[in-house]
């Protein structure tokens, strides 16, 4: 299985793909720095983890273009699940998205 984890790692294609011939080709790789940041979020409070939640949310949903829409609404899918799991866990959850101040960019 190794050897198989490390030919799939070269080629760029999902292990699943390789060995099987199901699921999509090419997987997605977890970046270190986005696994962390999913793990500090985890360990927030409850009430942080909403905001968090919330501005994600927001912004993905006031911007539209930035994602092909199939990964949008996946996204939105998994923040709600998120937000739902946060919420009957702790009491906090997801406020419906509200207007966020844009920033100058320098």
């Amino acid at each position: 299985m190794g050897r198989a984890v490390e030919l799939a790692d070269y080629l760029g294609v999902s292990v699943l793909w390789l060995l099987q011939g199901v699921g999509p080709k090419f997987a997605a790789k977890t970046d270190e720095n986005s696994r962390l940041v999913g793990e500090a979020a985890a360990g927030m409070p409850p009430d942080a983890r909403g905001r968090v939640l919330n501005y994600l949310q927001a912004e993905i949903t006031m911007h539209k273009g930035w994602f092909a829409r199939e990964s949008e609404a996946r996204y939105l899918r998994a923040i709600e699940q998120l937000a739902s799991t946060n919420k009957e866990s702790h009491g906090g959850g997801v406020e419906p998205p509200q207007e966020i101040p844009m920033r100058a960019h320098a």
